[in-house]
């Protein structure tokens, strides 16, 4: 993957060619994609990477890409200003793209912690009430600390 990170960053942060890095992308599997962006984006904290999701977008609206889009800027951009909220929205889209997919719902929770409490406690309640027993057991760990840190009454949402 070394190889590939570094004509994706030659292309896009070198030559400037959009076209070019969007060639390069587009014969990706989404997981390859989803990689690759967050890590040169984490590297260069350079938004061009954010703007590639967006050109993949708008030629072929998917849930995987709003996913990449939502978790390039909840991991790799969080720091720019609004970015966790943009971020929220991807995930909304993907979740109305692919609403059977439990993995995208449990996913809102991780917004209920961020400083910002971009998803309500109501929300995040019902989304554990509803779908934790379907979440892998890395996620039912991360909703178990939540609940705990919460002091909510664990018998009534799992």
């Amino acid at each position: 993957m070394g190889k590939l990170l570094e004509e994706i960053k030659q292309s896009l942060e070198i030559e400037r060619d959009f076209n070019k890095t969007i060639n390069i992308l587009k014969p990706l599997d989404e997981e390859m994609l989803r990689e690759a962006l967050i890590w040169l984006a984490i590297d260069s904290q350079n938004m061009s990477y954010y703007f590639l999701i967006l050109q993949l977008i708008q030629e072929n609206e998917t849930w995987k890409y709003h996913l990449t889009a939502s978790r390039l800027l909840s991991v790799s951009l969080v720091s720019f200003e609004g970015a966790e909220n943009i971020a929220l929205n991807h995930l909304r889209r993907a979740i109305e793209l692919n609403d059977d997919n439990v993995e995208l719902k449990l996913e809102l929770v991780s917004f209920f912690e961020s400083p910002e409490r971009l998803v309500s406690e109501e929300e995040v309640k019902s989304i554990i009430k509803n779908y934790y027993s379907f979440a892998s057991k890395d996620l039912q760990e991360r909703i178990d600390n939540i609940v705990k840190r919460r002091n909510w009454e664990s018998n009534n949402l799992l």
